[in-house]
């Protein structure tokens, strides 16, 4: 993006895009609320060369950080939450040698957050199994390190213990069980 003013087209683009792929989704929504309410952070950016670069850099940060909670069932960065997100964000990226190094700030998140987060651990099972697009035979499945996967439900349940999964001969998606 050569411009600011492109990047405001590309994220009403997204914005739109959203709401017919996902209406119940409006991440996108909050994300754009923050950047009208901060006038896509002018104020932080004034030296810098390229602030759509910048910009479009920070909401992919914050597209995987919503993709993150939306995994680890957690709702997404809210407008409010923005500001110190990118805080962080931009007081992480390296600076230019003419620029006054300041102590990098590193965003912890509130400690309620940190302390629901279980990382979820590896589990052998194909997920495409799961949701009906594996057609290949039982055995034959890989992870992209070369692991093979089992044809069996991912259903999680115990959602304290993340280890736990179901693990029946049957799929996750359409099986009425789950």
């Amino acid at each position: 993006m050569q411009n600011v003013g492109e990047f405001k087209l590309a994220l009403r683009a997204v914005r739109t895009a959203m709401s017919f792929a996902l209406p119940w989704n409006f991440s996108v929504q909050a994300l754009e609320g923050f950047m009208h309410i901060s006038d896509f952070c002018s104020k932080d950016m004034a030296g810098e060369t390229k602030p759509a670069l910048v910009l479009s850099q920070f909401c992919d940060f914050i597209f995987g950080e919503n993709a993150k909670r939306w995994r680890g069932k957690e709702p997404f960065v809210a407008q409010g939450e923005m500001r110190s997100y990118w805080e962080a964000f931009y007081g992480s990226r390296p600076k230019t040698q003419t620029e006054k190094k300041e102590p990098q700030k590193k965003f912890q998140g509130s400690n309620a957050t940190q302390q629901q987060r279980v990382p979820k651990p590896f589990e052998n099972i194909c997920r495409n199994w799961n949701v009906g697009r594996c057609m290949k035979p039982d055995g034959t499945c890989k992870s992209p390190l070369g692991t093979p996967l089992r044809h069996c439900c991912n259903f999680r349940t115990d959602l304290n213990n993340p280890a736990t999964v179901c693990g029946g001969q049957h799929t996750r998606v359409g099986s009425g069980n789950h």
